[in-house]
Order: structure tokens, then sequence, then C-alpha cells
């Protein structure tokens, strides 16, 4: 019941396309590696925002990624490892959507 009422809300397309609608981008790696995928979708919803701290979960990167949700958040910790992204404000589990920040 409550996700058919969320479906109803203005807010939800935005919502649900936040990270999606970059896959369509006519400069998206599309046959790039999913880490390309999503720090091109990072560096892309950054840039909109004029900020580099952004939230997502490891089910929106793999959405964009185009690989599984555990192979995204594999992928989002490898970054942050790299040093491309850090994870800001309060930890969480590791699947569970998190604040980062954009480094590079």
């Amino acid at each position: 019941v409550s996700v058919r009422g969320a479906e109803c809300k203005p807010w939800f397309k935005s919502a649900a396309e936040k990270w999606l609608r970059w896959t369509r981008h006519k400069e998206f790696p599309r046959d790039g590696l999913p880490r390309e995928r999503i720090l091109f979708a990072v560096r892309q919803h950054c840039a909109e925002s004029k900020s580099r701290d952004f939230f997502i979960g490891s089910r929106d990167a793999g959405l964009v990624a185009g690989a599984s949700y555990i192979t995204a958040s594999r992928i989002l910790r490898k970054l942050c490892a790299d040093g491309h992204l850090e994870k800001i404000g309060e930890r969480r589990q590791p699947r569970h959507a998190q604040t980062y920040r954009l480094k590079i």
C-alpha cells in the first residue's frame, strides 16, 4: 500500500530516475566497465547539483553499472579505496544507501 501511495507523489518519478537518467546521456560509457559507468553518473550528478556530496545505494549504482547490487556495492567500496570517493556522514550497513563525496 505505501509503495502505491508513493507512486502517486509528484516527486516519485524524479526520485526513481535520479541515477538511471544518466544511462541515457549521449556520453554515457555504454561499453565501459561498470566502475566507469558509476563514476560517469556520479560526476554528472555532482556537476548538475554543484556539490561533490551525494547519496546513492548499491541498487541504484547497480542499475547504472548494469550489474547486481552486490557487485555495485563492491565497486563503490573499491572506488573509495582507490581515492575516487569518500564515505561521509553516518556509517550504514554495507549495501545500504550512503552519503559519499566525490574526491577526484
